[in-house]
């Protein structure tokens, strides 16, 4: 990665099972309420509890402001996410923020924030990071692609039917669990 390709960071939270989809390639779009201040280029994902962990980060690709109507319509397909989710979570917005996910890195190792800096804290939502601080973790990405998870059981709460696998990111080291619903 060009060092001047990099231009404004955030550490981003997002939720375990959707670090994972951007990770697989299967999310190509985070959705947020409101945009950036700043121009951003690389978003360093933090997926929040139980994994609460930095897993990897990606190059923005784009960043699209419209009705959440407009972008369930553009971007439905490779969303992750149902279209009650997307509901709920924009409710009676106006508008919202569809973050385009270009290339992803997953990193060899987890890395807890307080292993970057002991200053660094979860973000409700998102945080501007240092460049010198992105450095340190970019430091840390896999050479490899990454696999696809092996399911290890199935779970069946509410009807609803989730698979259960386990994520081993270096020889079974820093694993974490996730569960996708698949109906």
């Amino acid at each position: 990665m060009a060092e001047d390709s990099v231009r404004g960071i955030v550490l981003m939270s997002i939720h375990p099972q959707f670090s994972q989809l951007i990770l697989e390639g299967h999310k190509k779009v985070e959705f947020r309420k409101t945009r950036f201040n700043t121009e951003v280029s690389h978003v360093v994902i933090y997926a929040t509890s139980p994994v609460k962990k930095i897993v990897g980060y990606f190059e923005i690709q784009s960043i699209n402001v419209a009705s959440p109507k407009e972008l369930w319509r553009s971007y439905e397909k490779v969303s992750g996410v149902r279209q009650k989710f997307f509901n709920d979570y924009y409710g009676d917005a106006s508008q919202g923020v569809a973050i385009e996910v270009g290339k992803v890195y997953p990193l060899k190792n987890l890395l807890s924030l307080s292993s970057i800096s002991s200053s660094l804290v979860p973000p409700q939502s998102y945080l501007y990071i240092t460049k010198e601080t992105f450095k340190q973790i970019s430091e840390n990405v896999r050479d490899t692609q990454f696999s696809p998870s092996r399911p290890l059981s199935f779970w069946n709460p509410n009807n609803s039917v989730y698979i259960v696998s386990w994520e081993y990111w270096v020889h079974g080291a820093n694993n974490f669990w996730f569960a996708r619903r698949l109906n």
